[in-house]
């Protein structure tokens, strides 16, 4: 297993506790069999966060035991089982309920057994524990109830979840280490080495996690000029985007974009920020998203202006250029408070209007490609938007409780509510690389995910992810699912169950040919 062998201790403790952790870490890098692991050389660094994952935040291998990560957010026996249980209760709950389910098959007498018949049966497997682990790893929702059923009366490890069955076997982390100073988080993205940036709007500042969600440093360095920082894209240097929306910051708004360049430490970040003043043609007027194209130009989306901003490849502090594209200038676009925006694999950019309820297609160059709401779409305040590798649009409709598919010509392709998506004011939108679409529920605290043909695979609300008002959603190479909780100050993580992708966003647009989304 290349990449674990510098990362293993003197002495590795096997139990169906650091099985769990294995499984459901490196559920996206293991075989139906649940015993061979492994990853493409082109995906090392998601297959080397996967292992760290396990260890760090998941369980301990040296001891069998949990990992450091829950004692040190206040994760205990003691504690989870008291009136008020810290947020990370329910993962660990669940880590030990599902090992409490492995090992009464493990401990019983054989396959031939009523626990191991039943384990086997409802996971479709064969003869065994492993390949049932990895079936309730990438299958969270499936015969939960019956598989809760299996745990014998003396559970081996706790705490567990001794009453009820949770909602699926999906395992979720919420993030908001000292230092964070998480205030206002509402979008993320993650870079090449998948770490985790997010813009605190209320706090003026950038919050960069670690792959494993720990604090990798918390940015306001001279020149970035913060005036509540939102949307983030990174670009393929490794340079951070910034917009500053400015609302509830400073009543005139937000009038420029910072970007961060690549390398920032805790001692030491540089930054550089175009503005209106300093930017002939940006025209920024509460920029709040921003996406990075091959050539590396950065498109801002200008909510309370009803345009889009090319801030062209190349810009310093001392030299920049840019374009506006505006209902004036860019007859038939239709802006009417546009909010999100994605790219595709032509490099054409397409933006949600929030009040004109449909969505822009500009060019590479800036020109109109299209504007389209056609019969069916049933727009109702379209707020996120995500391309798949078919070049497909798919868009949130915050209001209409739904999500929209539109072809790559901006036909009809589908509007999706299929029952049991419990979609409540879906927002955030997010693609893995088996077409599978992440969807966050701002008003309902929950992400609901959908199959490439809009059926339903699951709709998770782990107390564990304590989701509130989550918002942004990306997924990591390692095939973690990452949200932003507006409500929330916090980053919610579900733990390895989405098809990698390869970050930041633009590296599949660079690649040739040019992807949307795209396997590391």
């Amino acid at each position: 297993m290349a990449g674990i062998s510098n990362a293993l201790p003197a002495s590795v403790t096997i139990n169906e506790l650091t099985t769990v952790a294995a499984e459901w870490a490196l559920a996206q890098f293991t075989d139906a069999t649940g015993q061979i692991i492994g990853a493409p050389s082109s995906n090392a660094t998601g297959f080397a966060n996967a292992v760290n994952q396990a260890q760090a935040n998941l369980a301990d291998i040296s001891s069998g035991g949990p990992a450091s990560f829950w004692s040190s957010n206040g994760v205990t026996e003691a504690s989870c089982t008291g009136g008020s249980p810290p947020v990370n209760c329910d993962g660990l709950e669940r880590m030990d309920t599902i090992a409490n389910i492995l090992a009464a098959c493990v401990e019983s007498s054989g396959p031939s057994s009523s626990a191991c018949i039943a384990l086997l049966t409802n996971t479709g497997s064969s003869t065994f524990t492993l390949a049932a682990a990895h079936v309730m790893a990438t299958n969270p929702v499936a015969n939960v109830a019956a598989l809760f059923a299996i745990q014998s009366g003396s559970p081996p490890f706790t705490p567990d979840l001794t009453e009820t069955a949770p909602d699926g076997w999906e395992i979720a982390l919420n993030f908001a280490p000292s230092g964070a100073n998480f205030d206002g988080t509402n979008f993320l993205a993650i870079d090449a080495g998948g770490n985790v940036w997010v813009p605190n709007i209320s706090g003026n500042t950038v919050t960069e996690l670690t792959s494993s969600g720990g604090l990798a440093g918390n940015f306001t360095p001279s020149g970035a000029s913060f005036n509540g920082p939102d949307g983030v894209a990174i670009d393929a240097a490794g340079n951070a985007w910034v917009t500053n929306y400015g609302f509830g910051v400073d009543e005139e708004g937000g009038t420029s974009v910072t970007e961060l360049l690549a390398g920032c430490t805790t001692s030491s970040c540089t930054a550089d920020n175009f503005s209106n003043a300093n930017t002939s043609g940006a025209n920024f007027a509460d920029p709040i998203q921003v996406a990075i194209d091959a050539a590396g130009n950065a498109w801002v989306t200008n909510q309370a202006g009803n345009s889009v901003t090319e801030l062209l490849a190349g810009c310093t502090a001392s030299s920049c250029t840019a374009d506006n594209f505006n209902n004036s200038n860019t007859e038939g676009a239709g802006f009417d408070l546009p909010q999100f925006e994605a790219i595709d694999a032509a490099g054409n950019v397409w933006v949600t209007n929030a009040l004109g309820n449909s969505v822009t297609e500009l060019t590479s160059s800036g020109g109109l490609a299209g504007h389209f709401d056609p019969d069916g779409a049933n727009f109702d305040f379209p707020g996120g938007v995500a391309i798949d590798a078919a070049d497909n649009v798919w868009v949130a409709n915050v209001d209409g409780d739904s999500v929209t598919e539109l072809t790559s010509s901006g036909g009809l392709a589908g509007n999706f509510d299929p029952s049991g998506a419990n979609f409540g004011e879906p927002i955030g939108v997010a693609i893995d690389a088996a077409g599978n679409v992440w969807v966050t529920n701002i008003g309902g605290n929950s992400v609901t995910e959908l199959t490439s043909s809009g059926a339903l695979a699951g709709h998770f609300a782990p107390s564990g992810a304590h989701f509130s008002a989550p918002d942004g959603v990306a997924i990591d190479a390692s095939g973690n699912v990452w949200s932003a909780n507006a409500g929330g100050d916090s980053v919610a993580e579900i733990v390895g169950a989405a098809r990698p992708v390869l970050t930041p966003r633009v590296a599949c647009l660079k690649q040739t040919p040019a992807h949307a989304v795209c396997l590391p």
